[in-house]
């Protein structure tokens, strides 16, 4: 959105965690660095041994252990801005929204994690209770959030000076202006979406240039067939799995490439290139298949890239993105309880099928143009925002 709106004619300031600050760069963006390097986090937090103590861990170490030092970065540097625009989970926007006066647009790229009444399901044991099962569970984790991390943007926020304080976080997560979904109609499987809401239709992937290890893996994938690019489910233990994915390639005759941030050793053992972290924007268009466990992420950068894949859903939303490219006729879906070294052969053999049918999937991502949407859509509320402002 910040490229397309800047070659309107439209100045842009990028404020994220310095991990993006060599992506900023590449494009010419300018760059505010704010908040705590991503990188400096544990390793793959779903694979810890209590998986809810290392979500909140995380939620307090990337969004509100820095919330008052990125408030405080952004009123130094958007005291001229027109609007800001957020991802839900940054409640800086709406403070400075707020002590500056500038209005505040929600942009999010995904739908799964704003609530409505036909609320996304959680995790498989809770999901297979039903609905309001379901609805309560993230109930409790909304009020264990605030719980939690309330108080501490409650204090944010009155030493700001703003009267009252907020009632829950997703005061602050969501606009009342505008949300803006940046994400395919494809993957928004809900019925009920919050009534300022748009989506935009598909919106590609930033690509990053510049990581370890690149150059390993293009002599690798330089050097034979596209690889079979395998993801670990986060419930299975990684050193399992990636002997799994090893004799998968001996079985079939292929090469793999296996991602974890789990990894105990990195590059080529036997038929497999392993590696703990390679963008998907990078590896998805030189790959074969794709296995991976139907993250909203994973799912596009395979289909946008025109590849088929292999969907082993556990949580969330994956088995609606999994439905989605099952639509399409660009995935085979098995289900993680019945995931054994032999159903995974089959459906990857299968999937090896699909070719022509996932290069559509591609191309009818391609020809939304979300990230056109998006930027015109932001532009004129903007404008509407501006000119009605007091």
């Amino acid at each position: 959105m910040a490229r397309h709106m800047r070659a309107a004619g439209d100045d842009v300031l990028v404020a994220a965690n310095p991990d993006y600050r060599m992506l900023a760069a590449g494009e010419r963006l300018p760059f505010l660095p704010v908040g705590e390097s991503l990188t400096d986090m544990a390793p793959d937090s779903s694979k810890a041994p209590n998986r809810v103590k290392a979500y909140f861990d995380v939620c307090e170490k990337i969004i509100i252990r820095p919330l008052e030092s990125i408030v405080r970065d952004l009123l130094d540097n958007v005291t001229d801005s027109d609007v800001l625009v957020a991802n839900p989970i940054q409640p800086a926007a709406a403070l400075v929204s707020r002590i500056r006066g500038i209005p505040w647009i929600t942009a999010s790229p995904t739908s799964w994690d704003i609530p409505t009444p036909d609320h996304m399901p959680m995790h498989y044991p809770v999901r297979s209770l039903g609905r309001w099962v379901n609805q309560a569970a993230w109930d409790l984790l909304y009020w264990e959030m605030d719980r939690r991390y309330l108080g501490v943007a409650a204090e944010v926020w009155r030493k700001t000076g703003l009267p009252g304080k907020p009632k829950s976080l997703l005061e602050l997560a969501l606009s009342p202006s505008r949300i803006l979904f940046l994400v395919s109609p494809l993957f928004v499987h809900r019925r009920q979406l919050p009534a300022n809401a748009t989506v935009t239709g598909h919106v590609p992937f930033d690509t990053i240039r510049v990581f370890r290890g690149r150059r390993e893996l293009e002599r690798y994938l330089d050097d034979g067939e596209p690889p079979i690019v395998f993801r670990a489910p986060p419930n299975l233990k990684v050193s399992e799995f990636q002997e799994m994915a090893a004799q998968i390639c001996q079985d079939l005759g292929q090469r793999g490439v296996f991602l974890d941030m789990n990894a105990e050793e990195e590059g080529v053992q036997g038929p497999l290139w392993v590696q703990r972290y390679v963008p998907l924007t990078v590896l998805a268009p030189r790959a074969k298949v794709g296995v991976h466990y139907g993250g909203l992420g994973t799912c596009v950068a395979f289909a946008e890239a025109g590849k088929p894949a292999v969907v082993t859903p556990t949580h969330l939303d994956q088995f609606e993105n999994a439905r989605a490219l099952d639509a399409l006729n660009a995935a085979v879906t098995l289900p993680w309880q019945r995931l054994n070294r032999r159903r995974l052969t089959v459906a990857i053999d299968k999937a090896m099928t699909l070719t022509a049918e996932a290069k559509a999937a591609g191309a009818r991502l391609s020809e939304e143009r979300g990230a056109e949407t998006a930027s015109a859509l932001l532009k004129a509320e903007a404008d509407r925002l501006v000119s009605s402002a007091p």
